[in-house]
């Protein structure tokens, strides 16, 4: 049984939905049309629907890509008029706050989970174990996914 969850598109709309709210209601940047803002939105759900096609990118890497793909298409397009790239840097950095939250959560459960006094810890010697814990995270989730589609091809 595939497990969904949506808090990751949930937080991705309501992203683009802020984004172009701003947009809108910044008098010092030209209004993009809602065209270029349902093309993010298709680009973020092609995102979703194709993770896990052949490969290992995680999510918030295909998003971004798609992302950069909607801005293309945007570019490439005569009808259009080319969207402020603040929109689009804007959605983009939303991923990685999306991301970065992730990451801060894991750690901060950590030490929770196991009682560590982080107070009587050098901030600067807790973010280099925070920034260590976050890239062994990442290539271990890296390695359980690689082995994952393995499996699933049979």
């Amino acid at each position: 049984m595939a497990r969904r969850k949506r808090p990751l598109l949930d937080f991705l709309m309501n992203t683009v939905q802020q984004a172009q709210a701003n947009n809108r209601d910044n008098p010092n940047e030209e209004t993009a049309s809602p065209k270029v803002f349902d093309l993010i939105k298709d680009q973020i759900v092609k995102a979703n629907l194709n993770r896990g096609k052949g490969g290992t990118t995680p999510i918030l890497d295909l998003i971004k890509g798609g992302i950069d793909k909607a801005r293309i298409q945007n570019q490439n397009d005569p009808d259009q008029k080319n969207a402020p790239g603040a929109i689009f840097d804007a959605i983009k950095n939303g991923v990685d706050q999306f991301k970065n939250q992730n990451q801060k959560d894991e750690f901060d459960g950590l030490i929770e989970e196991f009682g560590i006094n982080d107070e009587a810890i050098d901030q600067g010697i807790l973010d280099k174990v925070e920034q260590a814990f976050n890239n062994d995270r990442q290539r271990l989730r890296e390695a359980y996914a690689q082995k994952l589609q393995e499996i699933s091809r049979g």
